[in-house]
């Protein structure tokens, strides 16, 4: 079942939840596959932020792959600590998260509430052109 579409770089990726594999020493919560652009997240996460942030792990994968970076696409370690640190990074700087990411809704939000005001005035304006009439 695809659950989510994620685009970047020109590709799009299928977000799927399913039973994954696991041997005695892993416990893989998530896999991207480059030949399907498919993230695997295993089903057995109920937790919505380890979700998530499996997802970004996974994710993350698939950036280095979007530029042509192999060999850091395989590099576990390297993959899992960028993770952490974009999470750190977010987590405990809520003006920079509100600047990237609250300030373009607000942008959005105050831009639809002026039409909605301009809208009101043309109406109001109107109407009182047909009661003079």
């Amino acid at each position: 079942m695809i659950a989510i579409v994620i685009k970047l770089g020109g590709y799009k990726f299928k977000v799927v939840r399913e039973e994954l594999e696991e041997d005695e020493k892993t416990h893989t919560m998530g896999i991207f596959d480059a030949f399907s652009n498919t993230i695997y997240i295993s089903n057995k996460i109920t937790d919505e932020k380890i979700f998530y942030q499996t997802l970004l792990h996974e994710l993350i994968h698939a950036m280095f792959y979007t530029i042509g970076r192999t060999k850091l696409m395989l590099d576990e370690n390297l993959v899992h600590c960028v993770t952490d640190k974009i999470l750190d990074l977010f987590q405990n700087n809520p003006k920079l998260r509100e600047k990237l990411f609250g300030g373009e809704r607000n942008a959005k939000t105050k831009l639809q509430a002026q039409h909605v005001e301009s809208t009101a005035t043309r109406v109001e304006k109107k109407e009182e052109r047909e009661d003079e009439s």
